[in-house]
């Protein structure tokens, strides 16, 4: 008799290697042989082989075990429908590169527009049109005389740029009247010119997106078909590969299941000569009689 050789283990003995070596078949998802994974909808596959059942109306338990094969893999194709749309969802919401959206706009690139770019944030009608507001304010109050510059005076005759000033006192711990009185005592506070000529300034970028918006979705959508074309290329063939093969045999279990319903169906047919009485064969016509 053969001793076992110890190099060769037979597979994990501890608990923990185990329980790693039995997930060994979930790794691709796709070729599972459970059903539903952890993670997954117990209730929608549930939902989904009823309607299976309703469908093809199963009787007996090999009709019954064909159908529930057709949810599963039913399932499994939509887990992998699932998995690309998830992996292709994180591409595209990648950061863009500047060096793959410059292109589009030449030596004329606005660089600060990155900021808006990466992740893409188009700007709105309600965004262009508050920031009109704000810096056609912002100019006003520049130009004005310094007793118009008083906080109840940009509060009552410039509400969006005292609200936009609201939001900059906080960075330097102070209050809006504090930053337009100039009456603040933290160091470093900037002057009311200063933080004015910053709101002109910083609406430069939502100004140059709006112009060229056209153009910067245009540019914005290449890059991500680009960068999922190489994807596709790179990577494509596996979950092509798996899906075909779990539509191969789909259909081939779905061609299965509608020859055992026709054999069913042929073998328990009943035709009317099998039940009905047969009549009487009919007597002899007297065309038909033996001549006396």
């Amino acid at each position: 008799m053969p001793r076992a050789n110890p190099a060769r283990s037979g597979g994990p003995k501890t608990t923990m290697g185990i329980v790693i070596s039995s997930g060994n078949a979930l790794s691709s998802g796709a070729y599972s042989k459970q059903v539903v994974l952890p993670d997954e909808d117990a209730a929608a596959f549930a939902e989904l082989e009823a309607q299976l059942v309703q469908d093809f109306d199963p009787i007996g338990m090999t009709e019954a075990a064909m159908v529930h094969d057709l949810a599963v893999l039913t399932w499994k194709k939509l887990r992998l429908d699932r998995i690309e749309h998830a992996v292709l969802s994180q591409m595209y919401l990648l950061p863009l590169v500047q060096q793959r959206i410059e292109p589009a706009f030449g030596e004329g690139f606005l660089p600060a527009a990155m900021t808006r770019l990466v992740p893409y944030q188009a700007v709105t009608q309600a965004e262009y049109d508050l920031a009109v507001a704000i810096t056609e304010q912002a100019q006003a109050a520049l130009d004005a005389e310094p007793a118009q510059r008083r906080p109840a005076t940009v509060r009552r005759k410039w509400p969006d740029l005292y609200e936009w000033l609201q939001d900059q006192a906080l960075e330097y711990d102070c209050t809006a009247d504090e930053l337009i009185g100039e009456t603040h005592a933290q160091p470093g506070t900037p002057a009311l010119d200063e933080v004015l000529m910053e709101a002109l300034g910083s609406y430069e970028v939502v100004f140059w997106l709006w112009e060229h918006r056209e153009r910067v979705a245009a540019a914005v959508l290449q890059a991500k078909d680009s960068r999922l074309m190489e994807y596709f290329k790179g990577n494509s063939n596996i979950p092509q590969r798996v899906f075909d093969d779990i539509s191969r045999t789909f259909y081939r279990a779905l061609s299965e299941l509608r020859r055992q319903q026709d054999w069913r169906m042929r073998r328990t047919s009943i035709t009317v000569d099998d039940v009905a009485p047969k009549p009487p064969a009919p007597a002899d016509s007297p065309a038909q009689a033996a001549p006396a």
